[in-house]
């Protein structure tokens, strides 16, 4: 598990921080702090995407609680966490659909 760790660390602002659990990754997402509405859309995008069964984004702590599918590359979920921060803009505005 300790390089699949590795593997997915993606951008340097999602850094998986607990993944000793298969089927279960914490990750610290910088820009999640005091912005509920990037958690809000987080947990919306990851909701939606296969193999992911729950999640759940802390505005306080900046961080996001993913269970899902061990079968489902832990990067695979890292990437899309990246694509939901990249279309939550600066301000945190959801982006035009």
């Amino acid at each position: 598990m300790p390089d699949e760790v590795a593997a997915a660390a993606g951008p340097p602002d999602i850094v998986p921080i607990h993944a000793a659990v298969a089927g279960r990754v914490r990750l610290h997402v910088e820009g999640l702090r005091r912005r509920t509405e990037v958690g809000v859309r987080i947990e919306r995008r990851l909701a939606s995407a296969p193999g992911i069964h729950a999640v759940s984004a802390s505005a306080v702590t900046g961080n996001i609680l993913v269970r899902y599918d061990p079968a489902l590359p832990l990067a695979r979920i890292v990437d899309c966490v990246a694509t939901s921060m990249r279309g939550a803009g600066s301000d945190g505005a959801a982006a035009a659909a």
